[in-house]
């Protein structure tokens, strides 16, 4: 073999050796990871988010903002939080805004004001979101955005408010909020809204208020009105309503939907309420009642339709009166014999 075969050999062995040492590790570390940086979000405080002589705090930009802490009112006559821009994000981020309970005080002639709004919307605002925490023992309305359109609200507690707990305008969105002991609604809405996994409980008066709007698989139960008030064309769908004053569900107007709702012990045996209560022109169907004063009733007018329904054990199940489309009322416990599909039942 020649020198410079030779040596072309042993070139190529010396690269093979050598390779894996020259390639480094087959196995690197990852990318090293990002250096913190300031919080995205404006924080609710007295630099941010200053107050007024009736406000302890007030958004006056659009962005998003959180909680640090819990905010308590400092005096009376005040609100919490005051939004005034549109386009805001309010995180509570666990945390309450409480108005506290002020205590009258008969024995020097006056009583104490009352707090006012615990988060209040101000002018004709849009694109509100606010979630994740508790609004509690406010002198007015708990959550007030009636005056706001394009309101989110998600995961929050609103208890005992000196008025309604929550209350959206027009094109809202609620979901997954408990509105529970407060004086006037629990959950109050304009039209075109969106209201789902929800609960109102022991409030002094409706436990939902909607007009226009899709309310489903809301629990309302002890308030001392009707559960829902529904009205203009609103679907009410998978609710369960028990143990309210009043109506279960109250189709207030025409137009409306009550589908595969379960209403129990409603306005029984002190008022005069009805699983079920609608005028001329609802739909109803797919509805248990059972234990309400009355269990079905429609008072009048013309043009419902009432089919597909089961009651049972109300001291009237069905009081149905005027023109109205009504399935055949198939009674007692015996073999079905009907071949109706559109049947209502009571047993």
């Amino acid at each position: 073999m020649s020198i410079d075969a030779t040596r072309g050999s042993l070139l190529i062995t010396l690269l093979l050796i050598t390779s894996p040492l020259l390639a480094g590790d087959l196995n690197p570390p990852g990318a090293p990871a990002p250096t913190p940086g300031p919080e995205p979000r404006i924080a609710i405080n007295d630099a941010n988010t200053p107050g007024t002589a009736d406000s302890v705090h007030v958004i006056t930009d659009q962005g998003s903002y959180y909680l640090e802490d819990d905010i308590t009112i400092g005096s009376a006559a005040k609100n919490g939080i005051v939004i005034e821009a549109s386009n805001v994000t309010l995180d509570l981020n666990g945390f309450r805004v409480d108005g506290r309970e002020l205590i009258p005080l008969p024995w020097v002639g006056r009583d104490l004001e009352i707090s006012l709004d615990g988060i209040l919307a101000s002018g004709e605002v849009e694109n509100i979101t606010i979630r994740n925490g508790t609004v509690r023992d406010w002198g007015h309305d708990g959550i007030d955005l009636w005056g706001a359109t394009g309101v989110r609200l998600v995961d929050l507690t609103v208890m005992n408010g000196g008025i309604d707990g929550i209350t959206a305008g027009e094109a809202c969105v609620v979901s997954q909020c408990v509105a529970e002991g407060n004086d006037g609604t629990g959950i109050r809405v304009g039209g075109r809204g969106v209201i789902t996994g929800c609960v109102s409980q022991g409030n002094e008066g409706e436990g939902f208020v909607v007009g226009s709007s899709n309310i489903t698989a809301c629990t309302a139960t002890e308030n001392g009105g009707s559960g829902i008030n529904a009205a203009w064309g609103s679907l009410v769908a998978d609710c369960i309503l028990v143990d309210n004053g009043g109506d279960g569900i109250f189709l207030s107007s025409e137009g409306n939907q009550a589908l595969r709702n379960t209403c129990y012990a409603n306005g029984y045996p002190d008022s005069d309420g009805a699983g079920i209560e609608a005028q001329g022109h609802n739909r109803i169907e797919g509805n248990h009642v059972r234990f309400n004063d009355q269990g079905i009733r429609v008072s009048g007018g013309s043009g419902c339709l009432i089919v597909r329904n089961s009651a049972t054990e109300n001291v009237v199940n069905y009081d149905i009166t005027g023109s109205h489309g009504v399935g055949p009322i198939v009674s007692g416990t015996a073999p079905i014999t009907t071949t109706s599909p559109w049947a209502n039942f009571e047993f």
